[in-house]
């Protein structure tokens, strides 16, 4: 039988739980007004993406009748990412369809395009006037390769009201023609081409000494040489010309006038003409020119040369 005093105890203890949680179920709470929380505005130039997004995305969608694009979701530039900001589209444009007489289409992206022209420039092209082309030297237009893409705001911004786009440039690894992958690099790409950040997912290395039969891209496999300009004459020139041309920009690119002058690589010109190559004196209009470096005395490279300066030239 419980004492009496104890029971007593029991009941005031009861009494006093009830006084401190009975107003609290009353609605007592925590003063102050409610605010909602800010939706983040636009990205700024140079913010990092940290989330991976498809770069094969279905860029029409399920129904085919507006754009979509990934969604972009920001992360810190301390920490390793797949991507930067270079650029934001504050009205974007529809895509423009014109017709084909073979009654086909033409699909014109036009964010896609601005941004491919923002990466240009936030990686640091070597036209100074940002053009694309044959302009560099009289003839090359610059062969890297970032990739560039338009990404949507994220599902709460939309809803929000938010319409603009975020152009990101991004690496990838390319080691096989037909496959790709996102890259987690640290630092900032902007500048890359004089900086060498990223360089060995920046370049153009065909596995092959032949240029024109490469069937691997990847600047990290072993290989013979590296394509740092392309060109299609519109006119007969001499190999000579194009030659020379080519050792200024294979200087410009690397950095390092000694590639050259202490023959560890010589300067490669490689034209092709409807599917043949062209060896001789003259180059015929209309053909397709590589301009690079290949190494001397056969021996292969597993890196870029980007802006390598003074570095360790990085041997197989």
């Amino acid at each position: 039988m419980m004492d009496r005093r104890a029971a007593g105890l029991l009941v005031v203890v009861v009494g006093l739980l009830a006084a401190v949680v009975v107003p609290a179920v009353g609605g007592r709470g925590i003063p102050g007004v409610a605010q909602p929380v800010p939706v983040p505005g636009p990205p700024a130039i140079g913010a990092c993406v940290g989330l991976p997004f498809d770069t094969t995305f279905d860029r029409f969608g399920a129904d085919s009748t507006d754009d979509r694009y990934p969604e972009l979701g920001l992360g810190e530039c301390d920490q390793a990412h797949v991507g930067e900001v270079v650029s934001v589209i504050a009205q974007p444009l529809p895509t423009k369809v014109t017709g084909t007489p073979d009654g086909g289409s033409d699909v014109e992206d036009r964010n896609s395009t601005a941004c491919y022209l923002a990466t240009g420039s936030f990686l640091g092209t070597l036209d100074p006037a940002g053009k694309a082309g044959p302009a560099l030297f009289g003839y090359w237009g610059w062969v890297a390769s970032p990739g560039s893409v338009p990404l949507m705001p994220t599902a709460r911004q939309q809803a929000a009201g938010a319409k603009w786009l975020a152009c990101v440039t991004y690496l990838v690894d390319q080691p096989l023609i037909g496959g790709e992958s996102l890259v987690h690099y640290q630092g900032t790409l902007r500048d890359a081409l004089s900086t060498g950040v990223g360089r060995d997912y920046l370049g153009y290395c065909p596995t092959e000494a032949d240029w024109n039969r490469a069937s691997s891209f990847s600047c990290a496999r072993p290989h013979h040489g590296e394509v740092f300009g392309y060109t299609s004459v519109s006119q007969e020139v001499a190999r000579t010309t194009l030659t020379a041309s080519c050792a200024k920009l294979v200087e410009r690119v690397t950095k390092n006038p000694d590639l050259v002058r202490d023959n560890q690589f010589v300067v490669s010109i490689q034209a092709n003409l409807t599917g043949q190559a062209i060896t001789g004196a003259t180059i015929p209009s209309g053909s397709t020119v590589q301009c690079g470096v290949l190494a001397n005395d056969g021996r292969m490279v597993q890196g870029s040369l980007i802006a390598i300066g003074t570095d360790p030239i990085p041997w197989a």
